[in-house]
């Protein structure tokens, strides 16, 4: 009788545990000083973190609200490049990522990754980016 009183007990407190983990996780994340928004259609708030690393680490790292309710890699690229980061990312006029700062080479290239998951997609106005999604920009 007492082991399951035991068993039922650690059951109980894994139970909770995963509970307010999942809680605190899901918490609504509010804006501060060093995170960038994009002003859409304000229909919807998506939070990403982005990532940019270059051949020698990681140049770049932030959070971003986009208020819009079909954001797209663009738009966090276009929020990057107007913010004024000490990050300027170049693009093609079909909308693929070039450059980022002076890292342009023809033997490399700067891919898409979100939720580690390399994008097939090269054309960021065609990237749709989600809520909690984590964009990694790297140079490959």
């Amino acid at each position: 009788m007492r082991k399951l009183k035991v068993f039922i007990l650690a059951a109980v407190a894994v139970i909770a545990i995963f509970l307010i983990a999942g809680t605190i996780q899901n918490s609504d994340r509010k804006p501060d000083e060093y995170t960038l928004i994009f002003e859409g259609d304000n229909k919807a708030e998506v939070w990403v973190d982005i990532a940019i690393q270059g051949e020698n680490g990681v140049m770049y790292l932030g959070r971003m609200l986009l208020k819009d309710s079909a954001p797209t890699m663009c738009d966090v690229v276009e929020t990057i490049n107007d913010r004024n980061e000490g990050i300027l990312i170049g693009m093609d006029d079909k909308g693929i990522i070039t450059s980022v700062n002076e890292w342009q080479n023809a033997m490399k290239h700067w891919i898409v990754y979100i939720n580690n998951k390399r994008t097939v997609e090269q054309n960021i106005d065609s990237i749709q980016v989600s809520d909690y999604d984590g964009i990694t920009l790297l140079y490959e």
